[in-house]
């Protein structure tokens, strides 16, 4: 990146050389930079309302510390992409701040899978859900797990009536 010092920006003055007056000051940014893996999860299929262990892991990869304090974020989504998608659950990292650059931290947490319509859905896990930390990279603050929902599927496979015969007007037991 570069500073620019500007001289006569809205060009007050009249002068005889117009193209010297920007001086462009080389600079290094540092910033931390958050990135998010999963250890593991539960089960790759899950019902409607079940509990499912997850694990996540995420690492300053930057150059300097992480001072901010953050939440991580669960997110259940129909693809591999934030936005739009069903929240779960927050966790707070103000235990692990500020998170020294190489330095990571692991979340163990159970979650539970919503009423949502049943089928193929992942599991986001959102480093810095509330971009409260700045960074260099935004983009690989999230991390996708494939879990199957399944619900269940309830189905009338018998009835029964008594009297099997009944007259107009009377109790019946079904």
């Amino acid at each position: 990146r570069y500073l620019l010092f500007v001289a006569d920006p809205y060009r007050y003055h009249a002068e005889t050389n117009e193209a010297n007056n920007v001086l462009a000051v080389p600079i290094a940014l540092v910033a931390t930079d958050l990135v998010v893996s999963a250890d593991s999860l539960g089960q790759s299929a899950a019902s409607i309302g079940a509990a499912v262990d997850l694990s996540w892991t995420v690492r300053n990869q930057g150059t300097t510390d992480a001072p901010a304090d953050w939440y991580d974020y669960v997110y259940l989504s129909s693809n591999a992409t934030l936005g739009g998608d069903t929240f779960i659950a927050s966790e707070s990292i103000a235990a692990q701040t500020p998170l020294a650059p190489g330095a990571s931290y692991t979340i163990n947490r159970t979650v539970t899978v919503p009423n949502v319509s049943p089928g193929a859905r992942y599991l986001l896990v959102v480093a810095d859900g509330n971009a409260v930390q700045g960074e260099t990279n935004e983009g690989n603050n999230v991390f996708a797990l494939p879990l199957e929902v399944r619900a269940a599927d309830l189905q009338v496979t018998g009835l029964a009536v008594e009297p099997a015969t009944p007259l107009s007007g009377n109790d019946v037991t079904v």
